[in-house]
């Protein structure tokens, strides 16, 4: 008699069995990473003793070492997100405070010759939503802004009878409307036609997933001037 094969691990929630094959995936590469990562450092608390080519070498395992983390922490954050397991902590929440820490990151940032520039009205609101969460989904907003801006990143606040609006605005070339929802989908890189580099094709896809994880909508509307997304909140999540 043939004995049934063994049968492999299964999907849990909404997860798909391509999502599961990528989280158990992830979750292999941590320990080898991990071990690349602490054999960077022992190398950098030797650079007195190393050449200049291989200071730059060590500087380039910590790039890609650092790179090849946030891929990973991405693909395990959007199998909880499929799994119906966001993790979120709603509590009163000043916009401004989120939106100013990443905003001088980004101005501080080698090489990056735009201007960051946030609407001071973010202060004077507070939402019921997750911090973090919402932290990560801006700073999506604004790396990928700032790559395709010609000069300037704004994040202004618009709010009528319905929403509270985050948008973050830049001058560069824009989004077709044929493409506004084509560049949420998950590895979908550069539609824009630019080589700007660096990402998986991930930012766009989870930023969304986890807006509507905090009860928020993200979308990508037309702008005369560059490209406009909008993080959409009900005005009844006002703090």
């Amino acid at each position: 008699m043939t004995s049934p094969a063994p049968q492999g691990p299964t999907p849990t929630g909404g997860e798909s069995g391509t999502a599961l094959s990528l989280r158990l995936a992830a979750h292999e590469l941590k320990t080898p990473l991990a071990a690349l990562s602490g054999a960077a450092e022992i190398l950098s608390d030797t650079q007195s003793t190393l050449s200049d080519e291989d200071r730059q070498l060590v500087q380039i395992i910590h790039r890609n070492a650092r790179r090849m983390q946030g891929l990973i922490d991405d693909i395990l954050l959007l199998g909880r997100l499929d799994r119906g397991d966001p993790r979120c902590e709603r509590t009163p929440v000043c916009l401004g405070s989120v939106v100013a820490p990443i905003v001088r990151r980004f101005a501080h940032v080698r090489g990056i010759t735009r201007t960051f520039v946030a609407a001071p009205a973010l202060d004077d609101v507070h939402l019921m939503t997750d911090g973090a969460h919402l932290s990560r989904v801006l700073e999506a907003l604004i790396d990928n802004a700032g790559k395709f801006a010609s000069l300037r990143v704004e994040i202004e606040l618009e709010r009528d009878d319905e929403e509270i609006r985050i948008v973050v605005q830049d001058d560069g070339i824009g989004v077709p409307e044929v493409e506004r929802e084509e560049i949420f989908a998950r590895f979908q890189r550069n539609p824009r036609g630019r080589d700007v580099g660096g990402g998986a094709g991930l930012g766009l896809a989870l930023a969304r997933d986890l807006a509507r994880a905090i009860g928020a909508d993200l979308r990508c509307e037309g702008s005369p001037r560059g490209a406009r997304f909008v993080v959409a909140f009900p005005a009844t999540d006002e703090a």
